[in-house]
């Protein structure tokens, strides 16, 4: 079962233990210390869940910079939501100061692409890279996920490897991999990728 019905059921037991405070002798200061306790218990097993095999270059340090011009473009199982998972990493860089394309614009960007490669050779992929030198941008994000919908219908990332890549040298500057038993949320996998990346540029 996914960790939403954990907290559902966290949440229920708490309703429990506050009727029981009202009706028993023990004092109230012991209660309330248990329910700290099951509630941090659950947010470290739930921090645990969602934490990613990482490999970051030293180059990080010096070529990861706020205030940078990022791309992401992500591929996976389901496009609709993998549109939503480039979405909450968008939203997580932007806060931090970083530059993130609209969409709207790589799509442009795209389109041109393909046709001018249509129209002179038969080789018609377009790369990330390729995308991200065609908007100036200084860093793309990449990668694949698989996701799903929980039994609550709440967005699952399922599995996830999610790169930065240094647009001028194409080089992997941070890698992550995230492979969940039960899957995580959008914002916890967006969440703690940013803070894989953080710790790389420090």
């Amino acid at each position: 079962m996914n960790w939403i019905m954990k907290t559902k059921n966290t949440t229920s037991q708490r309703f429990t233990l506050q009727s029981f405070l009202r009706t028993q002798t023990l004092p109230r200061v012991f209660i309330i210390a248990l329910i700290t306790s099951a509630l941090g218990v659950h947010a470290q097993a739930q921090d645990q869940s969602i934490r990613p095999y990482i490999a970051a270059s030293s180059e990080a340090k010096t070529r990861i910079k706020a205030g940078q011009r990022v791309v992401i473009v992500l591929s996976a199982n389901e496009n609709l939501l993998g549109k939503l998972l480039e979405d909450a990493i968008a939203i997580q860089f932007s806060n931090l100061g970083y530059e993130v394309v609209p969409r709207e614009q790589l799509e442009s960007v795209l389109a041109k692409r393909m046709a001018a490669r249509t129209d002179s050779t038969n080789e018609i992929a377009v790369s990330a890279l390729d995308l991200a030198k065609g908007v100036n941008a200084d860093l793309v994000i990449t990668g694949a996920a698989v996701l799903g919908t929980s039994d609550l219908q709440s967005i699952m990332v399922k599995a996830a490897s999610l790169q930065v890549l240094d647009v001028a040298t194409g080089k992997n500057l941070v890698q992550t991999l995230f492979d969940t038993k039960e899957g995580s949320r959008l914002t916890e996998v967006s969440k703690s990728f940013l803070d894989v990346v953080n710790s790389a540029k420090k």
